[in-house]
């Protein structure tokens, strides 16, 4: 009866959000904001004395082969042509895109949970410096997956932490990934809201977004010879669509968060971002 309830209510936030249409609206954003992104990442490695293909090793984990054959040419560009100047303008470029970008993001997740939301400016910017710290804070660890590897075979080698830890490597990814989700889902929302509530979205994003990886190359093994007639047209529709269906798993993912925390609950009600991590810092604070 109670699993009925929640599907009845899943179905109602899901039309709520129209998850088809604002897709394609956060895949547009994503898009703005890819290039962008992959330029000021090279050009801050380079900065720094890192090579990007350590780097660059993650990220095919969750880009679909025939995403990365469309993006290494942007990638090799950026590579051989990084400097400050080009990180000044990337940055400001990537400010613009990711704050439309987040905007746009938080009125579909707002609209998902039922509610209008507040879109004042220091909402945009609180939003902006958290994805921001996130983006960093992921970075960092996905850094230390890669280097900690090679630090403990030079201390090491051929050890067994040494295996494990290589072993590992897909798990801690998807920890990652999960700890992004929830952060995401637990701030970015105008309502007030608990971690005990965010946490399945987050994993069925986080698992969602690994899978479609996998399954998205076998979906391109049916159709590429039907695309690859258009070229570079072709090369961008694979693209989109690749983005379209990121942003169906991960809208669903607050789907399933809205549903669930109005199934426990009864209600759902709205609360300022700023006033949600005055929350969150008071909790921790009594907790210490």
């Amino acid at each position: 009866m109670k699993f009925k309830k929640f599907l009845k209510i899943l179905l109602n936030h899901y039309q709520m959000g129209e998850i088809s249409d604002s897709s394609v609206v956060l895949a547009y954003y994503i898009l703005l904001s890819l290039i962008p992104i992959l330029m000021m990442t090279i050009a801050i490695l380079h900065l720094v004395g890192i090579d990007f293909q350590s780097f660059f090793t993650y990220i095919k984990m969750i880009l679909p082969p025939r995403i990365i054959q469309i993006v290494m040419p942007m990638i090799n560009s950026a590579e051989h042509s990084g400097d400050e100047g080009q990180l000044s303008i990337n940055i400001l470029i990537l400010i613009w895109s990711a704050s439309r970008g987040i905007a746009a993001f938080k009125r579909v997740i707002n609209k998902i949970y039922g509610i209008k939301g507040y879109n004042t400016i220091i909402n945009r910017i609180i939003s902006f410096v958290l994805l921001l710290l996130t983006a960093i804070s992921s970075m960092a660890l996905i850094l230390f997956l890669e280097f900690g590897q090679s630090i403990l075979n030079h201390i090491i080698p051929n050890s067994i932490i040494s295996f494990v830890f290589r072993t590992m490597k897909w798990p801690l990814f998807l920890i990652i990934l999960f700890g992004v989700n929830l952060l995401i889902f637990y701030f970015i929302p105008s309502v007030s809201t608990k971690i005990r509530y965010v946490w399945i979205g987050a994993l069925i994003s986080g698992i969602g977004s690994l899978l479609l990886s996998r399954l998205f190359s076998t979906f391109i093994v049916y159709f590429s010879h039907g695309l690859d007639a258009y070229k570079t047209l072709g090369a961008f529709i694979i693209l989109m669509f690749w983005l379209y269906f990121l942003g169906i798993i991960v809208l669903f993912g607050a789907v399933v968060n809205a549903s669930f925390q109005e199934l426990m609950t009864g209600k759902i009600t709205e609360s300022r971002s700023f006033q949600k991590i005055i929350d969150s810092s008071s909790k921790l604070k009594l907790k210490k």
